[in-house]
């Protein structure tokens, strides 16, 4: 069975109501990193990247994945710190499961 807390019909899966401002720390501190990263890339010369298999890949290819990754992490991160907005707002509503 799944642990977490409920706020407002919505249960918010693996945080307890003590790591919730904890929890808002890090997200803010995640996408604020991811998009240093989405600068670095857009800032950075063009040229051939070796990926980690030994594979030469071209620049456009290279940023596109990452561009995809980060906006992704970005986005998952952003859903999940709207939730811990909500359970901060409403702290004493809270249902820990």
């Amino acid at each position: 069975m799944a642990w977490g807390i409920t706020i407002k019909n919505v249960f918010i899966p693996r945080v307890k109501k003590e790591e919730i401002e904890s929890l808002i720390e890090i997200n803010e501190a995640n996408i604020s990193v991811n998009k240093e990263r989405l600068l670095i890339l857009a800032s950075s010369t063009p040229r051939d990247v070796k990926l980690n298999s030994g594979e030469y890949v071209t620049w456009e290819y290279y940023v596109l994945e990452e561009v995809n990754k980060i906006v992704e992490e970005i986005t998952s991160k952003a859903k999940e710190l709207e939730l811990l907005y909500v359970a901060r707002n409403n702290f004493d509503d809270i249902i820990q499961d």
